[in-house]
């Protein structure tokens, strides 16, 4: 590890969709957030700073090159999601760090069941709670 940092690793989603859970974490936990679209700049950060927290959304963008290294179907963000998880779990990095997938489990195109089978603690439905709880949530890995 290049170093530590206080700042949360945030993977996934476009900006405008997390901007309120970027400034929660800024404004009411007094941290920064480390935000990345893509798995692949995603997955350089956690290989080379520690994090106290990792939160992978449920949909994330990737490069063809990570969707050709790992035989991805083009365009299923919630499998390239799950892969970034899972690539991170096989080199211990969720041994250090907890890594929580976030997003809307909504059908059958997001199914928690498949986050937390690839490595990650929890999955946390952005549907099943507000602000606070995740605020809440967020405070009792922290500590």
């Amino acid at each position: 590890m290049a170093g530590t940092t206080k700042n949360i690793l945030w993977i996934g989603a476009d900006r405008p969709t997390i901007q309120p859970y970027l400034d929660l974490v800024r404004i009411r936990l007094g941290r920064e957030a480390d935000y990345y679209s893509i798995a692949d700049e995603g997955l350089v950060a956690a290989r080379t700073t520690q994090y106290p927290l990792i939160m992978v959304r449920d949909i994330v963008g990737a490069s063809n090159d990570f969707v050709r290294k790992h035989h991805l179907p083009t365009g299923d963000f919630p499998a390239f999601s799950q892969e970034l998880i899972r690539v991170m779990a096989s080199e211990g990095l969720n041994s250090k760090t907890p890594i929580i997938a976030i997003g809307n489990a909504a059908g059958n195109y997001v199914v928690p069941a498949k986050y937390t089978a690839a490595g990650a603690r929890e999955f946390w439905d952005l549907l099943e709670f507000n602000s606070r709880e995740f605020e809440e949530r967020v405070k009792r890995i922290l500590v």
